[in-house]
């Protein structure tokens, strides 16, 4: 999102929120985002800024749960979840503005109740069944790790469909796992075994298979059988997730792929990449890497991984 778009509320002392509460309630409504944009994304963001090894999906027919080691969120990040979002977007406060932005859009409709508990030693657990109600409680589980559970009541899933928390994401009538960039290893049981385990591109190794670091851009590609009748598909994105499709590369319909990069920006729904300086770079870096792996281009922008 802009990075000038902060939204304005009177600071004050009390409350989750820390700023006048019926303001930021509705100030804070700008960043609930679309259904398109994946909310496993959202959580995989937190655990990838984290500087989490790995991300453990998990849960069954009363929640989904998600595990991640790196670095704990403090108590104040788990009492004021939101209050970064008031302030002016900075390196430093990427991570806590994932962990708010995942936050918020974790509440829906049938979904019961939300904790986090996180911390080394004095771990601290956060509740809520509302959003803009949460509570923060002394936890001693005895675990080092951040945990998250999104929970919901029985009797909330129709026949034949999925609890709206389990995420099948569907695109361009096709499914797509909104996983399929992660930087980290992502593990999955319980709720999550469709989605197999996934270990990040720069770990595989089948034939046919390259994975490429240019400009610090990730990008991915691969032959595949799977042809499209409109044309080869990429997709581009950023911080490890899918957000759209890449068109105007030139192709073999035999070969797919992705990019994935820090550097690029995204508007504020989250649903597409800015057309800025950096998006034209990146498409040209990856325009050059697929014509190297087509065997059209005579050498290559990056180090192969092998």
């Amino acid at each position: 999102m802009p990075k000038d778009s902060v939204p304005k509320g009177k600071l004050v002392e009390t409350g989750s929120l820390r700023v006048d509460r019926t303001r930021a309630l509705k100030k804070l409504q700008k960043y609930q985002l679309p259904p398109s944009v994946s909310r496993l994304g959202l959580w995989l963001k937190v655990a990838a800024s984290s500087g989490a090894s790995s991300l453990r999906l998990g849960g069954g027919y009363r929640g989904n749960v998600y595990r991640f080691d790196g670095d704990p969120f403090s108590e104040r990040d788990l009492k004021r979840p939101y209050e970064v979002l008031f302030e002016k977007e900075t390196p430093g406060s990427k991570r806590r503005r994932h962990f708010a932005l995942a936050l918020m859009n974790s509440y829906h409709r049938n979904v019961s109740s939300i904790e986090v508990v996180s911390g080394f030693g004095g771990r601290r657990r956060l509740r809520s069944s509302k959003f803009g109600e949460e509570t923060v409680e002394p936890c001693d589980d005895g675990k080092m790790e951040t945990i998250v559970k999104i929970g919901w009541p029985l009797f909330v899933v129709a026949y034949g469909k999925a609890h709206p928390a389990v995420e099948r994401q569907q695109r361009e009538g096709y499914g797509r796992n909104p996983l399929e960039m992660t930087p980290i290893r992502i593990r999955t049981t319980g709720a999550f075994r469709e989605f197999k385990n996934i270990v990040p591109a720069e770990a595989r190794r089948p034939e046919g298979k390259n994975f490429i670091l240019v400009d610090g851009a990730r990008i991915y590609l691969k032959k595949t059988w799977d042809i499209d009748i409109f044309g080869p598909r990429f997709y581009i994105g950023t911080d490890g997730i899918e957000v759209e499709r890449l068109t105007g590369i030139k192709a073999s319909r035999k070969i797919t792929g992705w990019v994935d990069d820090p550097q690029l920006s995204l508007n504020a729904s989250m649903t597409k990449i800015v057309r800025n300086k950096r998006f034209e770079r990146v498409k040209k870096i990856f325009q050059a890497e697929v014509d190297h792996f087509s065997g059209l281009g005579s050498q290559s922008t990056g180090e192969l991984s092998r």
